[in-house]
């Protein structure tokens, strides 16, 4: 959907690794730490040219990775130190 993404909440704070397996669409990133958005990584291919699975990691350490489409976050204007608020319905 256009509104949803897949959060990824961690017990500790680690550089995180991700790879683009069975995804067959761009992804835009979120890095969060202790509730601010310390990275962003934006448009990330699902395929390279040669058909190589994209790999990508945090340049720091995180707590919670958040994926969602590609342009969300240009579209939300969201930015590195922005606060995030996760609310469990």
């Amino acid at each position: 959907d256009e509104n949803s993404g897949m959060l990824f909440v961690y017990d500790d704070k680690q550089i995180r690794n991700f790879w683009m397996k069975d995804v067959r669409f761009p992804i835009d990133i979120l890095w969060i730490n202790d509730g601010i958005v310390v990275g962003i990584q934006e448009n990330i291919p699902h395929k390279l040219d040669n058909l190589d699975v994209v790999r990508f990691k945090s340049n720091m350490e995180v707590s919670m990775v958040l994926e969602v489409n590609k342009g969300w976050i240009a579209q939300n204007g969201i930015k590195t130190g922005d606060r995030v608020d996760i609310i469990d319905n």
